[in-house]
């Protein structure tokens, strides 16, 4: 659009530097006319120089005011490039932190997982020694019960019966530590499933989540994006009524106002090719839009430009030019109001898909509430379980204790009731040997049990620190995800920025190249500006010299205003009294041309009858002298003719002098007529000294006047058309 702009105003300095030379062509006609104005009414001259000094002062006015506008122009687009270079610095300096927060959470991370390999390999090795200390007290049970057998298997066979039966109760007690440990397992392998599940339930409830934010973002976005519409359409709104009456205004000046020179049919062509140019810009920005936002924005700039474009002539401005630029507000209009429909009923889903969001949330949190119940009462079920193993096994030492007292009481029998006392002896010798193993076997499962017991809740507490990592890995890998999203979206933004940047410093340099040119014009402007000073100290000085002149001017002008009203009247007559004269003129041009003949016909035969007769007779010398009476007397109706047609048009020149001069005060703010002017000011004091040089020897005799016109090679021809008789020259 900007080369559009540049294209456009170097079109209309062309242009008007190509008007420039037919105005020139036309001025010699116009110089010719104001000095025939001046050499007979020279009172005229200085209201017209005093306009044409208003408009000259009109017109450095306009052109101050013009350079004004564009160099506060320039000043904002440079505050412009300014905003945006901060802002791209800004997102800069954002993603650098972005990136330096995503640097030190990758970091704390790494610490995580270290801490949770560490804890690993803590578990492991503690889960080593738990198997290490189980496989010791079943080994020393082993022994511990092979020595039993060996000594039940020798000294006892009497007491097979009771030991049938406590083997009975023992495989009873087995049975049913095998079911409670199947069911142990079987109530373990629930609960880790319960756990898969509960793992599933909370990350699908972390994904909800997620999505609910991102949807509540969305939404947020896109209120923000309507709100943001909203005064972008009311921002709008207010510029095509300013629009509006603007046409309105142009229109309305148009019609009022319509030049018929060849100046306005220049300057008409200027403006209907600046708007078609403007048509057709702002149909390929609403053809070219896609998205919603970027058809707003392309409209606003579009009306922003419209507003920016240099105001033209509006005596040049045709009835179609207003109706197309109505059509194009009216279908900016409806290309607005057919996207903010869109976007409330974008808004709509989105507040339909928060709400569904809502719901599933509360589902999810009902669900995740009854596995949490289920986990406890598992959890409470699991430790029954445990106390009623512990309960069994306690029972089943209690049973091997009492077992090993019927032993000992059968062996204390025996020894009692045999008579080898020195077995008896022996055998509580080893009795107590065994009994000291057994109770340093018991202190040292009592104090393995004290070591498992720490190393359990060692376990738990390893458990709950690797689950609380757990969740805080995850929460890290959701603000680690999060953070790559904001990093994309930065990215996204920074290089929306670096393309707005390099569009802004392209706009920089033609507005540069702008400022230039209009640098230059403004130093053409100053020199002009100069020269036209120049101008105007020299015509004040002629100016005093005029003003004496002026005040007869004056005395005449009232007499002149009151007989124009009655020249006007005859003037209609005088055209129907012109034609008939012409006819006349030219009768008396053939009855002229006839007399002429005749003379010379006359003239020949007196020479032949001078040869002849030395004294002519009395009747061709009559006929002689009236010949030559009515050839004068055609000579001066000629004469006379001549100079009513001379009166007749120039009268009719000061009429159309008159009738253009509020045209011209009205039309004086294009640089058209400001060039035309000026150009006009200056042949009219080249017409001021002619006249003044000219004026003695015109006023000695009008056919010494005549010839000189002549001699310099001007003729004067009189063109009837609807408007009237005109002079060309």
């Amino acid at each position: 659009m900007e080369k559009g702009k540049s294209e456009s105003s170097e079109r209309s300095f062309g242009e008007s530097d190509s008007v420039v030379p037919s105005q020139s062509d036309i001025q010699p006609e116009s110089t010719m006319e104001t000095r025939e104005d001046e050499t007979k009414q020279p009172e005229e001259a200085s209201p017209e120089v005093e306009t044409e000094n208003e408009d000259l002062k009109d017109s450095i006015r306009t052109l101050t005011e013009k350079l004004s506008a564009a160099l506060a122009n320039v000043s904002a687009k440079d505050d412009l490039v300014n905003q945006h270079v901060k802002v791209a610095e800004e997102a800069v300096a954002g993603w650098e932190k972005a990136e330096n927060e995503a640097v030190e959470l990758k970091e704390k991370l790494e610490a995580a997982d270290e801490n949770k390999r560490v804890l690993e390999d803590r578990v492991s090795h503690l889960d080593g020694a738990l198997k290490e200390c189980v496989r010791q007290l079943r080994q020393a049970r082993d022994e511990q019960e092979q020595r039993i057998q060996d000594a039940v298997t020798e000294k006892t066979r009497e007491l097979q019966a009771s030991k049938t039966d406590l083997e009975g109760e023992l495989l009873e007690a087995a049975t049913k530590s095998e079911e409670l440990a199947e069911m142990a397992e079987s109530v373990a392998r629930e609960n880790v499933m319960l756990r898969h599940e509960l793992i599933a339930r909370c990350e699908e409830f972390e994904i909800r989540t997620i999505e609910r934010d991102l949807s509540t973002q969305a939404a947020e976005t896109a209120s923000k994006q309507q709100l943001d519409v909203i005064k972008k359409v009311a921002k709008l709104e207010a510029e095509c009524r300013k629009l509006r009456t603007m046409l309105s205004s142009k229109s309305s000046f148009n019609n009022d106002h319509r030049s018929t020179d060849s100046h306005s049919d220049a300057s008409c062509s200027e403006s209907g090719a600046s708007t078609t140019l403007i048509e057709k810009r702002s149909l390929q920005g609403t053809a070219s839009s896609s998205a919603v936002e970027i058809d707003l924005m392309g409209d606003f700039l579009e009306m922003e430009r419209l507003v920016a474009l240099p105001a033209t002539p509006p005596n040049c401005k045709s009835g179609p030019e207003s109706v197309t630029e109505e059509a194009v507000v009216v279908l900016t209009d409806n290309s607005l109001a057919a996207e903010i429909e869109a976007l409330t009923g974008r808004n709509k889903e989105l507040e339909e898909k928060l709400e569904k969001l809502e719901a599933e949330k509360g589902e999810l949190e009902s669900e995740v509430k009854c596995c949490r119940e289920v986990e406890n009462t598992l959890r409470y079920e699991l430790d029954a379980i445990v106390c009623d193993k512990v309960e069994l096994e306690s029972k089943l030492e209690k049973l091997k204790v009492e077992k090993d007292k019927l032993e000992s009481k059968v062996e204390s029998e025996r020894e009692v009731e045999s008579t080898l006392r020195f077995e008896l002896e022996a055998m509580v010798s080893d009795k107590l040997e065994l009994e000291s193993k057994l109770e340093k076997l018991e202190a040292e499962r009592g104090e393995l049990e004290s070591k498992v017991k720490s190393d359990k809740e060692v376990v738990s507490t390893l458990r709950l620190d690797l689950e609380a990592t757990v969740c805080d890995k995850v929460e890290l890998e959701n603000k680690l995800n999060k953070l790559e999203a904001e990093k994309d979206a930065l990215r996204v933004e920074l290089e929306g920025i670096v393309c707005a940047k390099g569009e802004v410093e392209n706009k920089l340099e033609k507005v540069e190249v702008e400022k230039a040119e209009l640098q230059i014009s403004y130093d053409v402007i100053k020199d002009k500006y100069k020269e036209s000073q120049v101008c105007l100290q020299d015509i004040e000085t002629k100016l005093e010299e005029i003003q004496r002149e002026m005040k007869l001017a004056n005395e005449l002008k009232t007499e002149v205003e009151t007989q124009i009203e009655s020249m006007e009247a005859e003037a209609e007559g005088n055209q129907v009294k012109i034609e008939c004269l012409e006819e006349e003129v030219r009768k008396e041009r053939l009855a002229s041309d006839e007399l002429r003949r005749k003379c010379e016909a006359l003239e020949e035969e007196v020479t032949l009858h001078q040869e002849s007769v030395i004294e002519p007779p009395k009747i061709k010398q009559e006929d002689m002298a009236t010949a030559a009476g009515k050839l004068a007397n055609c000579q001066k109706t000629i004469a006379s003719l001549g100079k009513q047609l001379q009166s007749l048009a120039t009268l009719e020149d000061f009429l159309v002098d008159t009738a253009s001069i509020p045209v011209a005060a009205t039309n004086g703010v294009s640089n058209s007529t400001e060039s035309w002017r000026v150009h006009k000011n200056d042949t009219y004091m080249a017409s001021i000294k002619s006249t003044k040089e000219t004026s003695s020897s015109d006023a000695a005799s009008s056919n010494r006047g005549s010839s000189e016109k002549n001699r310099n090679g001007f003729a004067k021809v009189f063109t009837r058309s609807k408007d009237g008789i005109h002079l060309v020259i």
